[in-house]
C-alpha cells in the first residue's frame, strides 16, 4: 500500500491526466473509423486492366456481382477498362456490359444465368416470343410485327 506522504502531485501528473482525458474518446473512435473504412473498400472496387484476357476479366465479374454466366467457345480476346474511381457493385456490372458491348458480344439474361455469345449469334438466333409479346425468359428477342391497312 503506498502512503500518501511518499507521494506527491505534480503539476506534471495533472497535464498527462488531462492529455489522457482528452485522447480517451479518439482511441475508442480509431478502431470504428478503420472498421467503417473497410467495410467501404470491400464493397467498391477499382477496374484498371491494359490488355488483359477477357475471360479472367468475366471470372473477377463472377466473383463481385455474384453472378453466373455461360460462354460461348467462340468469346476470346483482352480488354483495356481504365477507371479511376472506386465502383460499386451495380456499376461494376454496368461497365461489364460496355465492356461486352464493345468487344462484339450480347449478354443474354436467362433468370440465373447469363449467357455471352458474340453479336452476330445472338442477331440471327432470336429469341422465341408469344403473340402478345411478351418474352418469354430471355432479354434478347425478336418480334414480328404484322401491317395491316398499308399500301404496297
Amino acid at each position: 500500500m503506498v502512503s500518501s506522504q511518499n507521494f506527491s502531485v505534480t503539476p506534471l501528473y495533472h497535464i498527462l491526466q488531462r492529455l489522457m482525458r482528452l485522447c480517451r474518446p479518439l482511441c475508442l473512435a480509431v478502431p470504428l473509423w478503420a472498421a467503417s473504412t473497410g467495410l467501404v473498400n470491400a464493397e467498391s472496387w477499382k477496374v484498371n486492366l491494359q490488355d488483359a484476357d477477357i475471360k479472367a476479366f468475366i471470372n473477377e465479374v463472377a466473383t463481385i456481382t455474384n453472378q453466373n454466366f455461360v460462354l460461348d467457345p467462340r468469346i476470346n480476346g483482352n480488354v483495356t477498362v481504365i477507371s479511376n474511381k472506386a465502383l460499386s457493385r451495380d456499376e461494376i456490372f454496368q461497365l461489364f456490359l460496355s465492356v461486352m458491348q464493345v468487344n462484339g458480344i450480347a449478354a443474354i439474361d436467362s433468370g440465373t444465368t447469363i449467357k455471352l455469345v458474340p453479336d452476330n449469334v445472338a442477331k440471327q438466333s432470336g429469341v422465341a416470343v408469344d403473340l402478345r409479346g411478351d418474352s418469354v425468359g430471355e432479354a434478347l428477342a425478336t418480334r414480328v410485327i404484322y401491317l395491316t391497312n398499308t399500301q404496297a
